[in-house]
């Protein structure tokens, strides 16, 4: 199997397109549902075990053919060990699964972030909402109820006994 440069930038392309992702979710800007994430997670673990596999088969096939013992057969039996199962970072089989498992590990860890994220962001959220519910909250603090409202327009009683307060409008100077 050759691998094209063009197959190889492609790579290189996800690899950088994963590491945004997951300096995204590092900084917080990029959370995940995690029903989605469980999918994902799911997909990118059927991936590495079908790449684990490959490269299993790789080691198999990287060793040298017996191809006779003169130099041509010699010189194509290191040929073919060599693009079967260098991993020196090569376009040989082994040296594009590898790196290739390694970003397919990374999503996966990057995807297991923000779904931790979301989840505790979500977490903080209700938990904001279950102070301002109750009151202890730093945003809200009742002060009693109000029996009395007045309007500072018109201060004659509204029916039921209290006093209607009418929205002024803000003058530019406020």
């Amino acid at each position: 199997m050759m691998v094209s440069i063009g197959e190889a930038v492609t790579l290189e392309r996800r690899i950088a397109a994963v590491a945004a992702i997951r300096d995204n979710v590092v900084a917080g800007r990029l959370s995940l549902d995690p029903e989605a994430g469980d999918k994902i997670l799911s997909m990118l673990r059927d991936q590495m075990d079908r790449v684990d596999a490959w490269l299993r088969g790789t080691r198999q096939l990287a060793r040298r053919a017996p191809l006779g013992r003169n130099p041509v057969g010699q010189a194509m039996a290191v040929k073919f060990e060599h693009r079967a199962g260098a991993a020196d970072g090569s376009l040989s089989l082994a040296g594009v699964l590898t790196p290739y498992r390694l970003v397919l590990a990374e999503a996966h860890a990057a995807v297991d972030q923000a779904m931790k994220l979301y989840r505790r962001t979500e977490e903080d959220q209700i938990s904001s909402f279950r102070q301002l519910a109750d009151g202890s909250g730093p945003y809200l603090r009742p002060t009693g109820r109000v029996d009395r409202l007045v309007d500072a327009h018109a201060p004659e009683a509204v029916p039921g006994g209290t006093r209607m307060v009418t929205p002024r409008p803000i003058s530019p100077d406020q």
